[in-house]
């Protein structure tokens, strides 16, 4: 319970920016995709005390992900860039947003639905575990495109609440 660290002798892992643990003995950790380590996403069945690289088809580094279970969820990142896992495969998905902002931070609310947002006022919707991003229907107020960067969100039941930089709204 955080008394007591270890650090774990392993391969060296490119910078790493989530972490998600399921139980005691399976985790997945996102970050940065290197020549070793192209997918940029990890496994780890032993408590992390070792981590495989995730397969994908494309070299990608991540800002954010969320997981349902060890085998299964989203991950998002630079230039608009979302993959889905599954069955620790990791495949490109679509989001509506061609304007190539970053993606910041996820959340899955459910097997099949989650929000995901980022800079210039960015929120997406899916209803489909991450294969495909959509703009919600209800419109954000105009100067949240032009004055706002997102990196928090939370969600709850058809609730959203999302906010970021310059750090002076919370918009729900």
């Amino acid at each position: 319970g955080g008394k007591r660290w270890t650090t774990t002798d392993q391969q060296l892992l490119p910078v790493l920016v989530e972490l998600q643990f399921f139980d005691a003995q399976h985790g997945v950790a996102i970050g940065r995709s290197s020549a070793l380590f192209p997918s940029g996403v990890f496994s780890s069945d032993d408590g992390g005390r070792s981590w495989q690289p995730v397969p994908a088809k494309r070299v990608q580094s991540w800002l954010t992900g969320d997981f349902t279970d060890p085998n299964s969820g989203a991950v998002a990142g630079y230039l608009g860039a979302s993959s889905v896992l599954r069955r620790r495969v990791l495949q490109p998905s679509r989001t509506v947003d061609d304007s190539l902002r970053a993606l910041r931070k996820m959340v899955l609310t459910s097997a099949t639905s989650g929000w995901l947002i980022g800079d210039g006022g960015l929120v997406l919707s899916t209803g489909d575990l991450g294969q495909s991003w959509q703009t919600p229907l209800g419109a954000l107020p105009s100067q949240a495109e032009e004055l706002f960067d997102f990196h928090a969100v939370a969600a709850m039941g058809q609730h959203c609440w999302v906010a970021g930089t310059p750090g002076s709204r919370v918009f729900l």
